[in-house]
């Protein structure tokens, strides 16, 4: 709520983000399985609801990464990065959310560069079986209009090019 009168001046009127998302219900939490993370588990459960206690918020807001007045968004980026990589020092399993996949790329990039000298990128090779020379020029026609969105969601969650290095954390994800 201060951080929200401090941005924007604070809200009108009482505003009930909730009925403004449309609801998808996860019916299998992998991440949070495990005693050590009942906390995170209740917290997530009632985020999950709309209904945080004030011990929920004082939680996540412990959690907030401390940042620096900046008028360019590449200097929020330097400041997240190097906030996470003193965090996972303390705590190596320690993972970064973002809202957007272009937020994540633009991060996982500058972790690379921060950290790493050589960066391999490995592109992917398409090919293609086809019955006839028809269906087989239709399937590299339609990869070749894929591969021009630059989205992994119409590849079933398969990049086109991975950037990795010796010693880098890797996370795939298909969803």
């Amino acid at each position: 709520s201060s951080g929200i009168n401090a941005e924007y001046g604070g809200l009108p009127i009482p505003v009930n983000l909730w009925r403004e998302f449309d609801f998808e219900e996860l019916t299998i939490n992998q991440r949070q399985k495990g005693s050590d993370n009942g906390i995170w588990r209740s917290i997530l459960g009632r985020v999950r609801v709309g209904s945080l206690t004030s011990e929920d918020i004082a939680v996540l807001n412990g959690r907030v990464i401390p940042m620096e007045s900046c008028t360019l968004a590449k200097d929020y980026l330097q400041q997240v990065v190097r906030y996470f990589l003193d965090l996972i020092t303390a705590e190596p399993s320690a993972i970064c959310l973002l809202p957007t996949r272009n937020m994540v790329d633009e991060f996982n990039s500058t972790i690379l560069k921060m950290n790493f000298k050589k960066i391999v990128t490995l592109t992917a090779e398409d090919s293609f079986d086809g019955k006839t020379k028809k269906i087989k020029k239709n399937a590299e026609e339609a990869v070749r209009n894929l591969d021009k969105l630059h989205d992994s969601r119409n590849t079933a969650g398969l990049e086109k090019e991975l950037n990795l290095a010796i010693g880098a954390r890797l996370m795939l994800r298909r969803n």
